[in-house]
């Protein structure tokens, strides 16, 4: 069973690209297309309350890093909780629903950094 995962990388000219990389085979990436930064965004998360991300107009994709410890998230219009939803520490490339994702600490505070495209 083969997994592809999404990862932002940087094509010769310098312009971020996403890009599929294969895990199978490692350091085999397959650019999908260029984007252009739209903006950042950082983020301060409780264990109180789920907090969404405030994205620019015309993102459709963000790479997100966890600062602090870890976060949950969901993106299905359901607030995460502490204990239920997806466990997230590091980073990620997400290009679903933008204006949907909510994240929420899991234990002490944790920051959420944002980067869009476009």
């Amino acid at each position: 069973m083969r997994t592809v995962a999404l990862a932002l990388a940087f094509a010769f000219s310098g312009s971020p690209a996403l890009a599929l990389m294969d895990q199978s085979a490692p350091g085999i990436t397959r650019e999908s297309g260029q984007y252009v930064s739209a903006g950042a965004g950082q983020f301060g998360l409780s264990v109180a309350s789920a907090t969404g991300l405030t994205v620019p107009a015309g993102a459709v994709v963000a790479l997100v890093c966890v600062e602090g410890g870890s976060v949950r998230y969901r993106d299905d219009g359901t607030a995460p909780t502490a204990t239920v939803g997806i466990p997230l520490s590091g980073c990620m490339s997400y290009a679903g629903p933008l204006s949907a994702i909510q994240f929420i600490s899991v234990g002490a505070s944790s920051t959420i950094d944002a980067l869009y495209y476009r």
